[in-house]
């Protein structure tokens, strides 16, 4: 009989009940009672502790069911042991929220995980919905909400709404994020913390704020989620909605893989397949705080997103040019090209000891001294097609000469604009600049480009498409014969898919006479490899010899992997296969992942796969778009494309390979490990091979 969930009822509760509340209003159980009074909560208040007949002037109750109405949030701020009757109280009387700060659960203990399943139990047998355990609480700023505790909320007299809604599973960080933001001038809409998740949960947060026509941008620190699927969908649909999602992902090793009995398996971590994912759902990760920070910030300050991010910088020192232009390269963010007829107008304007190349040093002397000149350079950047945004490092002094030039220039021209404020400026000038809705403010330049990553990422994710895969992408039956541990050698795993995807000719040799009459029908040369059950990194082993050629080396090879055996065992022999000739070698690998599903995993392959650990994921089903996304974010990208004269090799092949056969990998659940390594991807044109590969069956 679980309640729907309506959060709005949460966020804007008629009345509120305390339970265990205190008389000692610096305890926390006092701080929920002491912030609601003081940021004016305009309903009843109700202090349930049978110790006590009267807390801070407001009548207590011995316990919820005295309580004389229906309750719609009960905040529950007793010690663990005490808070299942606290749920069954709650539940027998209909209670609609209860949050629960309580510790000791299942972020503490097996024993704590236990009560705390018990506690869902409980509340799902009626229509009560849980918030935690484990919990800070919610601030509701539109409405002056704050069902919260903490020294963050001391020194803001009022907490004035914004456009920035926040939801973290660790309450102290959204704490952090409530005081920045407060300390930045910017307002939220909403910011809650979930804590262990028990029932209600941050994909339900973002779901509802997606809805919300006051929230702009949503942040979010996750450690897990329950379902990939949505998280995707949830991502797509603030797409569609002109919203923002960013995320700060922590936790960075287990994600709650099945197995890691492959090279896919040693190679993934958490951190590194949510990345892909985010990428997949068009959500913009952020990797710190600080990174977090800068992004709702610059989201909730800038009214209108570049389709792409080219900067033009202007400093006035020649070794913060080069700073800027080094931490350019690392962010990821494009510094525009000038033609050569703008550089030789900004010339005209600065002193011969500047730079017009950008970054461009007009020197301090125009920085300083010279708004006019400043003003000049930024029109003629602010004309130029090539520069999308623009960063401009100017001192206080000629900053209150030019800043209205700089509003107009930004307006007139349509594009952004980075400006260096220092403490010395007047609010006045500040408050005018960030009113543009088109000038973000720092008081260093560096901060500045870092504010523009955040930008960047988000319209190279636009531009890319938010293109899924369609309802028709399963349209064959890829069901495969299970194999057991026993029965998944490369021969037997290769026959199986070869109907799918394209894997060398060959055939299991059980004797040196067989393995000639093979490489005879194939032709020289021929590649020769022990396959038997459990051998699962065959070069580590010495199992693989390539180019053998004639008769003679085929038989002396042969005995060689046979290595003394008398005969071989079920199924084991010798694969001897056709060369497929060169190529540039990649790994294409299949996980599953209990939070986010069945995962595939693209890299630079063979030899190179743990030396180089270049690898990116996406969650399965995917559209072609994504595989051609992730093959163009591995570092062996350029090797495929053609390096330095090489040439280029079969993007479509491989990009239809990844799709065919995440497929099969989705059709067939009893693998719990998939991976190809290495596949050669040959001249364009002639297609891939997949050279190995591994089956890794689930216990079931």
């Amino acid at each position: 009989m679980e309640q729907s969930l309506d959060l709005n009822s949460l966020f804007n509760p008629k009345n509120i009940a305390i339970v265990g509340a205190s008389s000692n209003p610096g305890s926390i159980s006092g701080q929920f009672l002491r912030y609601l009074k003081r940021y004016e909560f305009k309903g009843p208040i109700y202090p349930v502790n049978p110790r006590h007949q009267e807390i801070s002037g407001l009548p207590c109750f011995p316990s919820v069911s005295a309580i004389p109405e229906r309750v719609d949030l009960a905040i529950c701020v007793v010690p663990n042991q005490g808070v299942t009757q606290v749920v069954e109280e709650c539940t027998e009387k209909g209670v609609g929220y209860l949050m629960i700060p309580s510790t000791g659960f299942a972020e503490a203990s097996a024993e704590g995980a236990r009560l705390q399943k018990r506690l869902t139990e409980i509340a799902r047998s009626g229509r009560t919905r849980l918030l935690g355990p484990n919990c800070m609480g919610f601030i509701n700023f539109k409405d002056g909400v704050v069902a919260s505790f903490g020294a963050f909320l001391e020194s803001p007299k009022d907490l004035g709404a914004g456009n920035i809604a926040f939801v973290s599973q660790s309450g102290l960080l959204g704490a952090r994020v409530v005081r920045r933001c407060v300390s930045r001038g910017l307002g939220l809409t909403y910011e809650v913390s979930t804590g262990n998740e028990a029932d209600i949960e941050s994909l339900d947060f973002i779901e509802y704020l997606l809805g919300d026509p006051q929230t702009k941008v949503i942040g979010a620190l996750i450690e897990s989620v329950k379902s990939g699927p949505r998280l995707l969908a949830l991502g797509r649909r603030a797409q569609e909605l002109g919203k923002i999602i960013v995320v700060l992902k922590a936790g960075k090793s287990s994600v709650g893989l099945e197995a890691i009995s492959s090279h896919t398996g040693r190679l993934s971590s958490a951190a590194q397949i949510y990345r892909g994912v985010f990428r997949q759902a068009g959500i913009v990760e952020a990797r710190t705080f600080n990174e977090l920070c800068l992004a709702l910030e610059a989201f909730s300050t800038l009214e209108k997103l570049p389709e792409e991010v080219r900067l033009a910088v202007v400093v006035g020192s020649g070794g913060n040019g080069v700073l800027i232009a080094d931490l350019a390269e690392e962010l990821g963010v494009a510094l525009a090209e000038l033609p050569a007829e703008t550089q030789a107008s900004i010339a005209s304007l600065i002193p011969e000891a500047g730079s017009c190349r950008n970054p461009i040093d007009v020197t301090a002397q125009v920085t300083h001294n010279q708004p006019d000149k400043l003003r000049q350079v930024v029109e003629l950047l602010a004309q130029e097609k090539s520069v999308t945004s623009m960063i401009v490092g100017v001192n206080h002094r000629c900053l209150s000469q030019c800043w209205t030039d700089l509003i107009r220039i930004a307006e007139a021209s349509g594009k952004l604009m980075g400006v260096t404020v220092s403490s010395d400026v007047p609010t006045e000038i500040k408050e005018g600049l960030k009113k543009s809705g088109r000038i973000l403010l720092s008081e260093d330049a560096e901060e500045l480009l870092s504010m523009f990553k955040p930008v960047s990422d988000r319209a190279k994710l636009v531009r890319r498409g938010s293109e899924h895969a369609p309802e028709s992408w399963q349209e064959k039956n890829y069901a495969l014969a299970a194999l057991t541990g026993a029965e998944t050698t490369e021969f037997r795993v290769k026959k199986l898919l070869s109907p799918y995807v394209p894997v060398p000719r060959g055939d299991l040799a059980r004797s040196a006479d067989e393995a000639v009459a093979i490489a005879e029908r194939l032709g020289y040369p021929v590649a020769m490899k022990l396959s038997a059950p459990g051998l699962r990194h065959k070069t580590e082993a010495g199992a693989v010899k390539l180019n053998v050629g004639g008769a003679t080396e085929v038989g002396r090879i042969f005995a060689e992997l046979k290595d003394g055996r008398a005969s071989f065992g079920p199924g084991s022999g010798v694969l001897v296969e056709e060369m497929a000739g060169s190529g540039v070698e990649v790994i294409v690998g299949f996980l599953r992942s209990k939070e986010l599903g069945p995962i595939v995993m693209f890299g630079s392959g063979g030899i190179l796969v743990e030396l180089v650990r270049d690898t990116t994921y996406r969650a399965i089903p995917l559209a072609r778009a994504e595989a051609e996304a992730m093959i163009e974010e591995s570092l062996c990208f350029k090797l495929l494309k053609g390096f330095r004269g090489q040439t280029a090799k079969d993007l479509n092949a491989l990009a239809d390979g990844i799709v065919q056969a995440s497929r099969i990998f989705l059709a067939n659940p009893w693998i719990n490990e998939m991976e190809f390594n290495p596949v050669a991807v040959l001249d364009e044109g002639r297609g891939i091979k997949i050279l190995d590969a591994l089956v890794v069956p689930g216990d079931g």
